[in-house]
């Protein structure tokens, strides 16, 4: 029996000196932006929640969105007037001029884009997403 505590001490001492009784910590959650498109301007109409990049915006908002929101964990956002990142693009960060509302960090919002523009208005397709 003193044989097993003796094995059982010398096992644990091992461990905590070769480091093998450290918790291993699993790694941070990386956070991708979402992007909310809106079939009308200004941010109303029927909506839809896209998070991260998407290669296709799917079959209901397909060449119909002409207002968004992107969020705070989104730098910066590239839109295409086709599938799979092709055709025509604009890149939308937070310090984009033109359209933009503005911040509303209580929504944790940062970018509004009141009106896309004559040129993507009904035409998105696609989405990059590029994170903080």
């Amino acid at each position: 029996m003193k044989k097993l505590h003796l094995i059982a001490i010398i096992v644990l001492l091992s461990g905590i000196l070769l480091g093998g009784c450290e918790e291993e910590v699993p790694p941070a959650k990386k956070q991708v932006g979402c992007v909310t498109l809106y079939e009308d301007l200004d941010l109303k109409g029927k909506s839809k929640k896209i998070c991260g990049s998407t290669n296709y915006v799917g079959k209901d908002f397909d060449n119909k969105a002409s207002s968004l929101t992107v969020d705070c964990e989104a730098r910066e956002i590239v839109i295409y007037t086709e599938p799979n990142f092709e055709g025509k693009e604009l890149k939308i960060s937070a310090n984009h001029e033109g359209t933009i509302k503005g911040k509303d960090l209580k929504k944790k919002l940062c970018t509004e884009v009141q009106h896309v523009g004559d040129d993507y208005n009904d035409k998105i397709s696609s989405i990059k997403v590029i994170p903080n």
